[in-house]
């Protein structure tokens, strides 16, 4: 009798999970696959919590139900991780261009600090953040080894010299992980072929979004450090003299202080 309602239960949830991707939400798929998995988990349970065989008109048709339901968490899985992603690029391409357009806005007012310019808000407000991750450990480890190896392939490049392969080859790595734990070094590697190649406000531009990733050492007194410099080849002194002097206070003990200090004198910024 348990048994027979519990299949009774997933078939019922099966015609609601299959609606079409037209005629749900993001949070109707997430609600469906959760009841899919409570269901195939129960399922499961039944399957392994007896020893007494089942009858084999019964235990087909359990099978049966099973991989119905394994098939159906499968499909759903893929359309949110579908969804997800076309949210996050749109969510990442809107926020990058108002983002782009605070640095220009900023570059263009004289009283306007740069380097004290607030992370973007993203669009639609906080980040959004997957309710139980979809990805498996595995994958995910992969995916990790992957995005190492293509920072590591782009930062060869600039160590080269190939300042033109290199932007590219970073571009294309924070287009295709918007959301890396690396950000704030590729930034960084970003802003200094750019410097390379003479584009001082993109390099600028890169120093304050690696800067904005994590204000933390190594990449952050870096990045602070190059910042200051860029501003000072653009010729916003006042800007630039702000992120130098910052440094030492900031990052007592740096590596850079030295640099920020030199680049301070070379600009005509007071002594500190």
């Amino acid at each position: 009798m348990r048994l027979g309602a519990l299949i009774l239960s997933a078939a019922l949830a099966l015609p609601a999970a299959a609606q079409t991707a037209d005629q749900q939400t993001l949070a109707d798929l997430r609600q469906d696959m959760i009841v899919l998995k409570v269901e195939l988990g129960r399922l499961s349970r039944e399957l392994t919590t007896t020893n007494a065989p089942l009858p084999s008109t019964s235990a087909g048709s359990l099978t049966a139900r099973t991989a119905a339901i394994e098939s159906e968490l499968s499909r759903l899985t893929a359309q949110i991780e579908t969804l997800e992603y076309r949210i996050t690029q749109i969510v990442r391409d809107g926020t990058n261009r108002l983002d782009d357009l605070q640095f220009r806005l900023c570059d263009l007012t004289p009283d306007c600090d740069i380097s004290a310019l607030p992370p973007a808000t993203p669009l639609g407000g906080e980040t959004i953040v997957p309710a139980s991750p979809v990805v498996p450990t595995e994958q995910a480890a992969e995916m990790a080894i992957g995005e190492a190896a293509d920072l590591a392939a782009a930062r060869a490049l600039l160590e080269a010299e190939d300042y033109p392969g290199a932007t590219a080859a970073l571009q294309r790595f924070l287009d295709s992980y918007p959301q890396t734990p690396l950000m704030a070094e590729a930034q960084l590697y970003l802003g200094r072929a750019n410097a390379q190649l003479g584009d001082y406000k993109a390099a600028a531009k890169a120093y304050l979004d690696s800067y904005t990733a994590d204000p933390n050492p190594p990449t952050g007194d870096a990045a602070l450090t190059q910042l200051g410099l860029a501003l000072g080849q653009l010729g916003q002194f006042d800007a630039a003299c702000k992120a130098l002097s910052s440094v030492p206070t900031r990052f007592e003990g740096s590596e850079f202080i030295a640099q920020a200090r030199a680049g301070a004198q070379e600009f005509g910024c007071p002594a500190f």
